[in-house]
């Protein structure tokens, strides 16, 4: 039987952020070496020219492509990055390509419900893909649409039981949607008792007014803002730090949840986007509600008192990584979506 050929459309390979970073992975996984596969670059992170020179190139070289692929896996969320692919998701159904739809989304479906675009898409597409299991529910009850899952992927190496430092870390883009401010007000909490900790803050975005909080709050002594980190550094900053705060309150499935297991530094989060699928409060990660920065506050003062209790949760919390997201595991997923009928 002939092995399927597939065109992956998503963002560039230079995009920062979940998209480029599991497609990365896929390229090194065993399937795409006997599966022939391309990745057409529709959208980039950069000034106004370039966003309009990916977008007219990627209609163009599309044009050429599309024919000679028997899938179309198109990744993309509802709203702007939907409408740019537009146009090469009719011409895939034009050519009766099978069309996958890879929704890289989850609480922000809800917002999406009434958007005839989005629905017009998911009715025509061959196949949905979501990031989880609650995600699938949410598509049937929501659109009516019965759609796959394929959980995002990591390459897991043996768990390192470095040295760490007393330092908690905070990573991501430094919006309200991040909650960094709960997990400003939560480390005050605690801050005071622990001198000889600290809070690490990594990413760009509203700086100036978390540093002023912080001032606020009398911790700045006690916080460092590094600001944008590349690949290299996150993973020198999940092996060298001791707990990792994840206060979002809108997410598909985090991947900066999955390099936390992979590192093994232990978690304590929000019951946010797909982790709800895995995460197990008190035995693979400590749980807290969205906005409550006294919860937060607690489960810091539970780790930082107890060296065992961040240890025992980094170890289950890999284990279970491995079990789910693993490249084998999700090759399988794969495996089953592009050849099943």
């Amino acid at each position: 039987m002939r092995r399927p050929s597939v065109l992956w459309i998503a963002n560039s390979r230079t995009t920062r952020g979940g998209i480029t970073s599991i497609l990365n992975v896929w390229e090194r996984m065993k399937l795409f070496h006997t599966m022939r596969h391309n990745w057409l670059e529709t959208q980039v992170n950069s000034t106004l020219a370039w966003k309009l020179y990916y977008m007219l190139t990627s209609y163009i070289k599309g044009m050429f492509l599309i024919p000679f692929f028997s899938i179309c896996h198109f990744h993309t969320v509802p709203g702007n990055s939907m409408v740019v692919q537009m146009p090469l998701f009719l011409w895939a159904k034009l050519w009766r390509k099978m069309v996958i739809i890879h929704l890289h989304v989850g609480n922000q479906l809800a917002d999406y419900k009434d958007s005839r675009l989005t629905r017009f898409v998911l009715r025509h597409a061959t196949r949905v893909v979501v990031l989880a299991e609650v995600w699938r529910r949410c598509m049937k009850e929501t659109f009516g649409v019965d759609a796959k899952v394929v959980y995002n992927t990591i390459e897991m190496p043996p768990l390192d039981k470095t040295t760490r430092e007393r330092q908690i870390l905070f990573a991501g883009y430094l919006t309200p949607n991040k909650g960094y401010d709960i997990v400003l007000k939560a480390f005050a909490h605690v801050a005071g008792a622990h001198p000889d900790w600290s809070l690490l803050i990594v990413g760009t975005g509203d700086i100036d007014k978390a540093r002023q909080m912080a001032e606020e709050l009398g911790i700045s002594n006690q916080t460092r803002f590094k600001g944008w980190a590349d690949a290299d550094e996150m993973k020198r900053l999940y092996q060298t730090c001791s707990i990792y705060c994840f206060a979002s309150y809108k997410e598909g499935f985090p991947m900066s949840a999955l390099e936390a297991w992979k590192y093994g530094i232990p978690m304590i989060t929000t019951p946010v986007g797909g982790l709800v699928d895995v995460i197990k409060d008190g035995e693979n990660t400590l749980v807290f509600d969205f906005g409550d920065d006294q919860g937060l506050a607690t489960h810091l003062e539970e780790m930082i008192n107890s060296s065992s209790l961040r240890e025992s949760i980094a170890q289950n919390a890999y284990v279970m990584a491995k079990s789910h997201f693993s490249m084998p595991e999700v090759e399988k997923s794969l495996e089953r979506l592009y050849t099943e009928k």
